[in-house]
């Protein structure tokens, strides 16, 4: 509940800054004169920071959520104009981190629909995430679902602060995460 908190508090701070003019340069990039072109391609890169909850349930290993968990790494993805205001993108990246003192990896691809309305961007996904412990994989990763909602706020046509809430799905166990991301536009 806390995290579709984050979301919405995100969310409202973006509808305010929305009120403020966004600086164009009238070329190919993300004004809304050129998102008036369907089918109009882009792609990005990302840095990521992502902190990973467990719920309060017997039927998970609540020590897994009481230190560490956090982790860091990069995203690529290219998006799609659809419409003057949707677009289709695709999140492929990979985090680097931690559980309980446990080195850890993950590898992702989301598909996700996205809104678009002035500086706010807001949007679901899911797809598929393979999570890798070391000496641990089988209780606590392996190859798994996992879906997210998200919001971005544009700070130039070229740089946007994000974040998303997500809810990773694996044969032994279950992620609520929480994720902070800098967006750059590549074109």
């Amino acid at each position: 509940m806390k995290l579709i908190k984050y979301l919405m508090g995100f969310i409202i701070l973006a509808l305010f800054l929305y009120q403020i003019p966004m600086y164009s340069k009238n070329n190919d990039t993300l004004s809304s004169n050129s998102k008036k072109n369907i089918s109009l391609e882009h792609a990005y890169v990302s840095v990521a920071y992502s902190k990973i909850f467990l719920p309060n349930d017997g039927s998970f290993d609540k020590n897994l959520g009481s230190s560490g968990n956090n982790f860091f790494g990069a995203t690529f993805g290219p998006f799609v104009f659809i419409s003057e205001n949707f677009c289709i993108s695709s999140d492929i990246g990979i985090l680097l981190g931690n559980i309980n003192g446990i080195f850890a990896w993950k590898l992702y691809f989301i598909p996700s629909l996205n809104l678009w309305i002035g500086h706010l961007n807001v949007g679901f996904g899911s797809g598929v995430s393979n999570m890798y412990l070391k000496n641990d994989n089988s209780k606590y990763g392996g190859l798994g679902s996992a879906s997210e909602l998200f919001a971005n706020v544009s700070l130039t046509e070229k740089i946007q602060i994000g974040l998303k809430i997500g809810y990773d799905n694996y044969s032994q166990v279950k992620y609520n995460t929480l994720s902070f991301n800098l967006k750059y536009i590549i074109f």
